[in-house]
């Protein structure tokens, strides 16, 4: 089997093998209707049932207020987009999620709607209801970027299909392969543990890179872990990611690694749309087939500018090849305390809300509001 870099097909969560599957978390895979996914690119504004279990419970509007959106006086649209109404779609998100346990991270083929988690009470993407699903959903371009690029897909895949119908001879040609359809995925809850997530860059089918997966801060203690962390990475890429995936070469894989052992997060392209996080993509010791890259010359590579630690722990059992790590793998860490980029709660929430000028401006009304009355 002819080995080559990963592709969006390839990392999509329905397309995972079963063995990938095993060493994940619990995951339920829901074909997404075509006007659901319709409904998630269309660009329009996030509109809500009143009915909607994904907000708490709106009291009746007070005849003293204005009806208006804004203190400029405009209006609200006179007739809003809906979603769509899908009573069997959403009883079947709601028992996915009670086998579940509960609650879930939903997930398109690629991204999970972490962008959209601000506007849930609390902040988060943990959702308990099918109306808590659609809400992260339609709110999240990371959800829409998903559908465009599965249309995508599609679209490439139906010209091949073509060009290999008019192919002609004497055989018939081969049926074509299925379709990609959009996925929702359903994963199982669990708390939230930056400090043990990590992105591993395989090359060559080989370990090549690690560093945390959180890089908005520094966690006690990381640092003076790594040596013992990078052999546990190191064995799960050759016992259980390179026997699974045996026709891919150059990848990204994130990890979380535990008590209990090494999980499976997500899988991504090596390149291109993925985040190289504390490395860049035009770093020496990420090229492909450049044996012992990554040494003193990477060091200075990201150290001072990124405020990251690097590392040449060795890995107990071999230097490359069979998905092990090189003689001297780096390990990047944020070594510095404090944040070097927005915490994961302000990621994909509106600059004046962040800024503060949303909850001003709200204060001001309040005090108004109480002033009057």
């Amino acid at each position: 089997m002819r080995r080559r870099p990963a592709t969006l097909a390839d990392c999509a969560l329905r397309a995972w093998p079963p063995a990938l599957r095993s060493a994940s978390y619990d995951t339920i895979l829901l074909p997404l209707p075509a006007d659901v996914a319709a409904w998630l690119a269309d660009g329009g504004r996030v509109f809500l049932p009143d009915a909607t279990a994904a907000l708490p419970a709106r009291g009746a509007r007070s005849d003293r207020g204005s009806d208006s959106w804004s203190d400029e006086g405009g209006s609200a649209p006179s007739e809003a987009p809906a979603p769509p109404s899908l009573p069997a779609f959403a009883a079947a998100v709601d028992a996915a999620l009670a086998a579940l346990g509960g609650a879930a991270l939903p997930k398109l083929d690629w991204s999970a709607p972490l962008d959209a988690g601000w506007l849930r009470p609390g902040g988060g993407a943990r959702c308990a209801c099918a109306d808590e699903v659609l809400l992260l959903l339609k709110a999240s371009d990371r959800a829409a970027h998903d559908v465009d690029a599965l249309r995508e897909l599609v679209q490439a895949h139906e010209a091949g299909g073509a060009r290999e119908g008019g192919a002609g001879g004497d055989s018939p040609p081969p049926p074509p392969a299925p379709a990609p359809t959009p996925t929702l995925a359903l994963r199982a809850w669990r708390p939230p543990r930056p400090g043990s997530e990590f992105r591993a860059f395989i090359v060559d089918g080989a370990l090549v890179a690690v560093c945390q997966r959180d890089v908005t801060q520094s966690f006690a203690g990381l640092k003076g872990r790594r040596r013992a962390l990078l052999p546990r990475v190191s064995a799960f890429v050759r016992a259980v990611l390179d026997p699974a995936l045996p026709h891919l070469t150059d990848y990204v894989a994130d990890v979380a690694v535990g008590s209990a052992g090494v999980r499976l997060v997500d899988v991504a392209p090596f390149g291109g749309a993925t985040s190289a996080l504390l490395f860049d993509w035009g770093d020496a010791l990420l090229a492909a087939g450049a044996p012992g890259a990554g040494g003193e010359d990477a060091s200075a590579a990201g150290s001072d500018a990124s405020d990251a630690e690097l590392t040449a722990g060795e890995a107990s059992g071999g230097e490359g090849g069979g998905g092990g790590p090189r003689a001297r793998t780096p390990f990047r860490v944020v070594g510095a305390a404090g944040r070097i980029a927005p915490g994961r709660s302000l990621y994909g929430a509106p600059h004046d809300m962040v800024s503060g000028e949303v909850v001003d401006a709200l204060v001001d009304r309040l005090r108004a509001a109480r002033a009057e009355g």
